[in-house]
């Protein structure tokens, strides 16, 4: 038995630790709106049974005067507190409970025939409580309730006591509890913040194009910071300070002086910059004179990257000058510019890494695989060109292959320079090039391959080109289609060369290779 005495106290020692733990972590997870009035109750219903306890056992202290009908009252005003279901009501009918607390300060005054002594330390305690569940002004706002039920504790008695408590007691305790609102305002804001710092984050993480994200982020930006209007500024590429502006929220009567705004911070070279800055008085700064008149106060905050310079910068704009940025607010943009940088960065790669599976790393025009699938898309109108640079081989024996690469890229820049946006612009393979172009028909082939011809001459070229045009039908498969400018390109060949020849639309029969 001596051995198993140990053993049981150490069990009943970790039983009696796991329970504390599993309280400690239930209070913690208590709702605050459900915690603040129960608290409350509880009070009432201690200080009851305080009283009545004293009333019984101590009948010597308690006074000439019975306080036994206030306690009962108090003891079941907080039974009710502690199981009424103040999560089904507005927050603001928890004053209820501040209004109790007065009416029996007023009713135990009357007891004590005006002395308001023992309820002067008591006083402030309905203040912190309104202070912790409701909205800064409240406080202020309850300031005449709680001096009427002074005045009647009183018995309208204007004694030293009840001049004091109004003049001085009242207003420091509404002062209290003014403070503790307003420093639970800035809490749950806070909490807010970060509340929609996760879900930014949830979201974003989700974001497949960088447009969408821009618009996202200027939304959320402008939220998190209490701005008016916030535009996404985006490099161009990776590494640039060139920025482009991909995304406006706010004010319409904003978008109009964001241009002007971007290219005066751009001058003043805030743009630049690598951490957040704030400019409180646009109307100071000489290069931003000209939007000053519409937006008066800004914020940049930049985007981060992993290389050495930003993929973006947020500009968070006001109309009215103001005198600081909240230090929560430029913490909750600054994460959200993190978590944006990262999104812009991976869209970047995924873009990059889409850009390389479709374009030719030499001429960076479409490759094949793209240019097979706008061959798919031929209809009936649409024109397809192939053009092949004549005696290339001549070249790259005569001046070398790093002198015919840069014959193709030039050809290339060409033939991207005179097509429209539109038309898809490919290397074919080798030294030949295709570009489909869509309703441009017979006449539109030719336009296009004469600025070509034109553009190519401009560059003294060390060899010509040939082309071969032929128009799609919708009675041919887009195969045939190739088919036909291949025969095409092949009699400009067999013609002399730096030259280009159309396929008979009407002679399907022509001889294909």
């Amino acid at each position: 038995m001596p051995t198993a005495a140990p053993r049981v106290r150490q069990r009943m020692q970790r039983n009696g630790g796991a329970l504390w733990r599993d309280a400690r972590a239930a209070f913690r997870e208590i709702d605050p709106v459900q915690l603040a009035p129960r608290v409350a109750a509880c009070v009432f219903l201690a200080a009851g049974v305080l009283v009545l306890a004293i009333e019984a056992l101590l009948p010597v202290l308690h006074g000439p005067h019975s306080l036994t009908e206030i306690a009962v009252v108090a003891v079941i005003g907080g039974a009710a507190g502690l199981v009424a279901p103040w999560q089904r009501f507005e927050p603001h009918a928890q004053l209820l409970l501040a209004a109790f607390a007065f009416g029996l300060f007023a009713w135990g005054g009357v007891i004590e025939r005006g002395s308001l002594s023992p309820y002067l330390a008591m006083l402030p305690l309905p203040f912190v409580y309104i202070g912790f569940t409701q909205r800064p002004g409240t406080a202020t706002a309850v300031m005449p309730v709680a001096a009427f039920a002074m005045v009647v504790g009183g018995r309208f008695a204007f004694d030293q006591i009840l001049v004091l408590t109004l003049v001085f007691a009242l207003p420091m305790s509404a002062i209290v509890g003014e403070t503790l609102a307003f420093a639970q305002s800035r809490r749950t804001r806070a909490e807010a913040r970060v509340e929609r710092l996760l879900e930014a984050v949830r979201i974003l993480a989700r974001v497949n194009d960088a447009r969408t994200g821009a618009q996202l982020v200027a939304a959320l930006a402008a939220e998190l910071l209490g701005a008016e209007a916030v535009s996404v500024l985006l490099a161009d590429r990776a590494g640039s300070r060139r920025y482009l502006n991909r995304a406006f929220f706010g004010h319409p009567a904003l978008a109009d002086a964001a241009p002007l705004l971007i290219d005066g911070l751009e001058r003043d070279r805030t743009l630049r910059t690598k951490s957040t800055s704030f400019i409180a008085d646009a109307a100071r700064v000489r290069a931003l004179a000209n939007s000053a008149n519409c937006v008066r106060a800004l914020a940049v905050v930049p985007l981060p990257a992993n290389g050495a310079e930003p993929v973006g910068v947020v500009i968070a704009m006001w109309t009215s000058a103001r005198r600081q940025l909240p230090a929560s607010a430029r913490q909750a943009a600054e994460l959200l510019s993190e978590e944006a940088g990262r999104m812009f960065e991976r869209l970047r790669a995924v873009a990059e890494l889409a850009h390389d599976a479709e374009t030719d790393p030499l001429t960076d025009l479409a490759n094949r695989r793209t240019f097979a699938r706008a061959l798919s898309t031929l209809q009936s109108g649409d024109a397809l060109i192939i053009v092949d640079l004549d005696h290339f081989k001549r070249v790259n024996d005569r001046y070398g292959h790093q002198a015919g690469d840069e014959t193709l890229r030039e050809l290339a820049a060409c033939l991207r320079r005179t097509a429209r946006q539109v038309d898809c612009v490919a290397r074919y393979g080798g030294e030949e090039f295709a570009v489909v172009l869509p309703e441009a028909g017979e006449r539109g082939a030719r336009a296009m391959l004469e600025r070509v011809r034109h553009e190519w001459h401009e560059t003294k070229p060390t060899t010509t080109f040939s082309a071969g045009v032929a128009v799609h039908d919708g009675a041919r498969s887009p195969r045939d289609t190739l088919r036909l400018a291949d025969t095409a390109l092949y009699a400009a060949k067999a013609g002399g060369r730096n030259r280009d020849v159309v396929a008979p639309t009407s002679d399907f029969d022509l001889v294909l290779p």
